[in-house]
């Protein structure tokens, strides 16, 4: 049976193959994948939104007065804020779409569909649910700003897909006033959609700005979107520039007021050109090297029920360390472990069981290397264990 946990990107693409996917749709064009092995394995079915809208009683998180994680629309306009969960199953008897955001943060085997998708792009990802009833449709033709993958996990819902507009592959935060405008609006009455059904254990990747609109069947729909936030060569080139003004005094130069006069531009784009090799050059690695800290979560999964058992380690006890990036280094003379977002300065003396930890996944107290005396390996781990960096592996030490 596929699960996120087991599987990886598989779960998503099965039975496409992952090559494929990346070599063919990814960034590219839309794509609508069958179910195959994904209808044995529901995700989320109707009971457990249900379940969920009763323990996470989401219309009571509120922000200005309205509700943060929770939505009811009809074609793309938003209904009135509800108070309870009988005013919830009102609206959607109504015809109403009910939306509920970050699922992720609480929704267990969402949130491992999520960490599959964070390690596959490198980026942060999120996820949403989407309830409608019979004949229903919650949003008007739109585009998102981010890649998005969506798993059918109830019903049929049908999609009309539209060829992307004349802003193809948006960014949120670079828009602005009336681009923003054209991008969300500006979408061609004439283009002809392609259609397609989604059924129980679908998946449709949609790569961002691509308009696109979705109405259930003769029988209520549920599906999970997947958010991607892919990272662009224009973000890349943004962190570099950013970390190249900081370090390099010829990007806080002034530009000569020259440049105002007419024919300047062939200064400029010498200027430009000399500068651009400088970021690629000296500031790439350190950029990149602060994208994979912030790609992902830094605290192991199962580091809460590691710490109840922490008194358990023995030297055959097996280890997984965090799913963000972790990196050794030496800064300002003071040695430093990081693992996602986190760094930690850690003692000289550390600094081989450091190196060994940065390089795998997972290891047994007695691989650390080294002489140090006593019991330190495994005073070692149980600080990974105890900063959330680190959790036991099979969520039990080891007899």
């Amino acid at each position: 049976m596929l699960t996120p946990a087991a599987h990886g990107l598989e779960y998503f693409l099965s039975p496409l193959s992952e090559e494929a996917f990346f070599a063919d749709c990814f960034d590219r064009r839309w794509v609508h994948v069958p179910a195959g092995e994904r209808a044995k394995s529901n995700m989320f079915p109707v009971d457990a939104l249900e379940e969920e809208l009763r323990r996470r009683r989401p219309w009571d998180q509120k922000r200005d007065g309205a509700p943060t994680y929770l939505r009811l629309l009809r074609d793309g306009r938003v209904g009135k804020p509800v108070t309870s969960l009988n005013e919830v199953i009102a609206g959607c008897h109504e015809g109403m779409s009910l939306v509920l955001n970050s699922v992720h943060e609480t929704v267990t085997e969402i949130a491992e569909a999520c960490e599959v998708l964070e390690r596959a792009f490198g980026v942060a990802a999120s996820a949403n649910v989407y309830f409608s009833p019979p004949r229903s449709q919650g949003f008007d033709v739109h585009v998102d700003t981010h890649d998005v993958f969506v798993i059918q996990t109830h019903g049929a819902k049908r999609w009309q897909i539209h060829p992307p507009q004349v802003f193809p592959a948006p960014k949120k935060h670079w828009l602005d006033g009336a681009l923003e405008l054209e991008v969300f609006n500006d979408i061609p009455d004439e283009s002809e959609p392609e259609t397609i059904t989604l059924r129980e254990g679908d998946v449709l990747y949609l790569p961002r700005g691509v308009p696109h609109a979705a109405e259930s069947q003769d029988e209520a729909s549920l599906h999970v979107t997947f958010g991607v936030d892919v990272l662009t060569w224009g973000e890349v080139l943004e962190l570099c520039l950013r970390d190249t003004a900081i370090h390099r005094r010829a990007l806080r130069a002034a530009v000569d007021p020259s440049w105002m006069l007419p024919g300047a531009e062939a200064q400029l784009a010498e200027g430009l050109r000399e500068r651009v090799a400088e970021l690629a050059d000296a500031q790439l690695p350190r950029a990149l090297e602060r994208l994979r800290r912030s790609s992902a979560s830094a605290v192991a999964p199962g580091a809460l029920r590691a710490l109840l058992r922490i008194e358990e380690l023995d030297d055959e006890t097996e280890i997984r360390m965090a799913k963000g990036v972790v990196t050794f280094g030496t800064h300002l003379g003071h040695h430093w472990l990081a693992v996602g977002a986190q760094k930690h300065r850690v003692p000289p003396r550390t600094r081989s069981y450091c190196q060994f930890v940065a390089e795998r996944e997972t290891f047994r107290v007695r691989d650390l290397p080294g002489d140090l005396p006593g019991d330190s390996r495994r005073v070692f781990v149980r600080w990974l264990l105890s900063k959330g960096l680190a959790s036991l592996a099979e969520g039990r030490a080891s007899s």
